[in-house]
């Protein structure tokens, strides 16, 4: 889908997460795709994180860890087109949508989008649990620590710090993921 050549742009941040197979050469695929992508502009994303796996029951060594990153870009998507865009890219990645909680190829989740506050059937913006997971947090503090979200009129650095261990869960850290 495109948007009209005379679309705003708009600030977008957007996490990256997956522990099946190769993540760290999906992740490398979106951001080319990302990169390509007309109505996308200044990409930047974080290092990328390796973090035991959260699952309903909490952090779980029985599941294959998670790889997380985030992405800041400028885009002439709206909210939902955005996450349309995304969802494409996840099934690209082989992305099979079985419930919440499950293990992934890949994941794609809007952060928040031009400071909107949006809360319905298909979106929630800011993400409703991006203040209570450190695996989010870390890299959206690395490319954007005063940036505040919306609703917790918060900096993601303050978030951040508010965290009893910010390093809860995090097992590593890879800072040349782009490069290999």
């Amino acid at each position: 889908m495109t948007c009209s050549a005379g679309a705003e742009w708009k600030q977008a941040y957007v996490a990256l997460g997956g522990n099946l197979g190769d993540v760290l050469a999906a992740f490398r695929s979106v951001f080319r795709d990302f990169v390509a992508a007309e109505e996308i502009r200044a990409v930047r994303f974080s290092s990328a994180f390796k973090t035991v796996a959260l699952t309903v029951d909490g952090y779980s060594e029985d599941v294959p860890a998670y790889w997380n990153a985030v992405c800041a870009m400028e885009t002439r998507h709206s909210a939902k087109q955005l996450l349309s865009a995304l969802q494409r890219l996840e099934l690209a990645q082989g992305r099979v949508r079985q419930g919440r909680w499950e293990e992934r190829t890949l994941d794609l989740d809007i952060l928040s989008y031009d400071n909107e506050v949006v809360c319905d059937s298909d979106l929630s913006l800011p993400h409703p649990r991006l203040a209570e997971r450190n695996f989010v947090l870390q890299p959206f503090a690395e490319i954007a620590p005063d940036y505040k979200i919306p609703q917790w009129n918060k900096s993601v650095g303050d978030l951040l710090a508010q965290q009893a261990d910010k390093w809860a869960g995090i097992v590593e850290k890879r800072e040349n993921w782009l490069t290999r």
